[in-house]
């Protein structure tokens, strides 16, 4: 499916995993939920496989710990090399981004001490021969600029709502330059739900961006 929409929008796709954390979801799914050690481990495996079968060389084999593939095929081809991105902020996360991913996403869960862990992300970068600047550096963050009230709904509690876009036109602004100067380029936006989630992303695209912008 990823490699189908990196030929259908001309290579722009940009791949995003985590280790999972929530665990109501496993047990929706039937799935085992395993100490953060053991989910660490399995994403390793999953980004080794998935750089493998996104980099459109053929078939791929991998042997791994926890998930395996044998001269697996993907078909189609994506229309590039996918860049793999990494979702997290632990300690164990960081490492292995900086062993093995293209690109780091800040939960919002961690934007109290996203500058604490950045600084740690750029340690572990150096210990593995790369700089941090090589990985493009994105944060999930709560955009709910100009409504105070939806800034409320109970869907954006998990999120670090009052850390967010959040506030006025020129707040919002502040807080989107402070995190580009810490080198962050993307911005993973959670909204609230229905129409004042979506008046608060078009005032973000259409008045916060033109001033951070220019």
């Amino acid at each position: 499916m990823t490699a189908t929409l990196d030929q259908v929008s001309a290579g722009r796709v940009r791949a995003l995993i985590g280790a999972g954390w929530f665990e109501p979801e496993y047990r929706q799914y039937g799935w085992e939920f395993p100490p953060g050690s053991v989910r660490v481990e399995q994403l390793r495996d999953a980004v080794r496989i998935l750089r493998g079968m996104l980099a459109a060389n053929g078939p791929f084999t991998y042997q791994g710990k926890h998930y395996s593939v044998h001269g697996a095929v993907n078909t189609p081809s994506p229309a590039r090399t996918i860049p793999i991105e990494v979702g997290g902020a632990g300690d164990r996360m960081l490492r292995l981004i900086a062993a093995e991913a293209d690109g780091w996403n800040c939960p919002a869960s961690a934007l109290a001490n996203i500058k604490e862990r950045a600084e740690f992300l750029a340690r572990a970068c150096e210990e593995r021969g790369r700089t941090s600047s090589e990985l493009r550096r994105t944060v999930q963050i709560v955009c709910a600029v100009g409504d105070d009230q939806a800034l409320q709904h109970p869907a954006l509690a998990n999120f670090a709502p009052q850390l967010g876009l959040v506030g006025s036109v020129d707040t919002a602004a502040r807080r989107m330059s402070d995190l580009i100067e810490l080198g962050f380029t993307g911005f993973y936006c959670i909204v609230p739900p229905g129409s004042n989630g979506r008046a608060c992303f078009e005032r973000l695209v259409n008045d916060v961006r033109p001033r951070v912008l220019g």
